[in-house]
C-alpha cells in the first residue's frame, strides 16, 4: 500500500533586491517641482495688478467715496412720503363752552324825587335863588319893606334845596332884631347861604315914634322857584 507524502516547499524573497528597484526622487525633480511653483505665484501677482485700480498719491494714499445727499429741490413729496411716517394729526378735543350765566338784573329802585316847594307859605314873603323878592312881599316905602329889602340883598344862591328855609324876623322898637326859624331846608349848603343872608343884612333902625315892633315872615327858595 502506497502512502502520499506532503511536501511543503518554502519560497525565500530577496527583499532587498526589491526595494533597490524602488524609484528615488532625483535633485532635478525637485528643482523642477520649484520652478512650477514659482511660475504659478508670478502669473497669479501679474493678473491682480492688472485687474487692481491704482489709486492717485502713491502707497499711502486712502480712497474716499463721497456720497452727496441730495437737496430738498431734488427730492420729490413722494420720496419724503416714502421715507417719512408721518403721524396722523388728532384734532384735539375742543371743551364745550358753558354759556356764562347772566345774573338777571334787578332794576335800581328809584327814590320818588320830592318836588320843589315852590308855593309860598300864606303870610310869607318869599326870596328867589337870585334874591329877587317873589309872593307875598311887604308893600314899598314901609319899614318893614326895608328891612326885607335889607336881607333879600345879601341872599344869592344856586343850590337847589329839599324844601324852603321860613323865619320869622322880628325888629323891637328899641332895635332889638330876633330870628325865629320855623324850619330848614334840609341842605346844609342852602341853609348856610340863608345865615350868612341874615347875618350880614344891615337892618335899618325903627323910624321915630313908632312904638309896635315890626315882624316879617320870610320863606327863602330856591333858584328854581323864580
Amino acid at each position: 500500500m502506497c502512502r502520499k507524502a506532503w511536501v511543503t516547499t518554502v519560497k525565500f524573497t530577496d527583499t532587498q533586491k526589491q526595494d533597490s528597484n524602488r524609484y528615488s526622487p532625483r535633485r532635478l525633480d525637485y528643482v523642477l517641482a520649484g520652478a512650477g511653483h514659482m511660475l504659478i505665484l508670478v502669473i497669479g501677482l501679474i493678473t491682480f495688478s492688472s485687474g487692481a485700480q491704482t489709486l492717485a498719491g502713491g502707497d499711502d494714499a486712502i480712497m474716499v467715496t463721497m456720497v452727496s445727499a441730495a437737496s430738498a429741490e431734488e427730492v420729490s413729496p413722494a420720496e419724503i412720503a416714502d421715507t417719512v411716517e408721518i403721524p396722523e394729526e388728532i384734532p384735539e378735543e375742543i371743551p364745550e363752552e358753558i354759556p356764562e350765566e347772566i345774573p338777571e338784573e334787578i332794576p335800581e329802585e328809584i327814590p320818588e324825587e320830592i318836588p320843589l316847594e315852590v308855593s309860598v307859605e300864606e303870610g310869607f314873603a318869599s326870596v328867589t335863588g337870585e334874591g329877587s323878592a317873589g309872593q307875598g312881599a311887604p308893600g314899598p316905602g314901609t319899614y318893614e319893606s326895608r328891612v326885607f329889602n335889607a336881607v333879600r340883598r345879601e341872599y344869592r344862591t344856586s343850590v337847589e334845596p329839599e324844601r324852603s328855609y321860613r323865619i320869622i324876623l322880628t325888629v323891637d322898637p328899641d332895635g332889638t332884631t330876633t330870628i325865629e326859624v320855623i324850619r330848614k331846608s334840609g341842605t346844609s349848603a342852602f341853609d348856610r347861604a340863608v345865615e350868612n343872608a341874615l347875618s350880614m343884612a344891615q337892618i335899618p333902625p325903627m323910624p321915630p315914634g313908632r312904638s309896635s315892633p315890626a315882624v316879617i315872615n320870610i320863606e327863602f327858595i330856591g333858584a328854581e322857584a323864580n
